[in-house]
């Protein structure tokens, strides 16, 4: 009879253990670094939920930085899109036209308020959900102020 309860009491733990375990993996995959929401649906406002930094607050920092000498500039061409899409825990403030949205852009950590700026000769068009591989050629993190 021992057994029998031991049995069941170690199936019931590893039960267990696989659902918690996949929980914090499927959790993990909604929030990973080259998962894309966009502004206006769901998704982002449940990120932006989760951030300390909320989007009015990164626009304000990204716009301070542009003020700065020596700023990187943004791809000529289209409008300054302003936080459009949120990129695993990143605010995106760049350049998008009526078709085409460049990747590269200022980036804004939505926990740290930490600002970077990242190169890329690529493009997202609207609703995809994951970046393309290889997004960014380079990343700078600016310094503080």
């Amino acid at each position: 009879m021992k057994n029998i309860i031991a049995s069941t009491l170690l199936w019931v733990c590893i039960l267990l253990a696989v659902v918690v375990l996949t929980a914090c993996l499927s959790a993990d995959a909604k929030d990973s670094d080259d998962s894309v929401v966009w502004k206006a649906s769901r998704g982002y406002r449940k990120r932006v939920e989760s951030f300390k930094i909320k989007p009015d607050d990164a626009s304000k920092l990204v716009l301070e930085q542009l003020k700065k000498p020596g700023t990187f500039k943004l791809k000529s061409g289209g409008i300054l899109g302003e936080g459009t899409f949120i990129v695993g825990r990143w605010y995106w403030f760049g350049t998008a036209t009526k078709t085409e949205i460049y990747i590269a852009g200022y980036y804004v950590n939505g926990d740290t308020g930490k600002i970077e700026y990242r190169e890329s000769d690529k493009v997202l068009k609207s609703d995809v959900k994951h970046l393309p591989k290889d997004a960014w050629s380079k990343i700078i993190l600016l310094p503080e102020t």
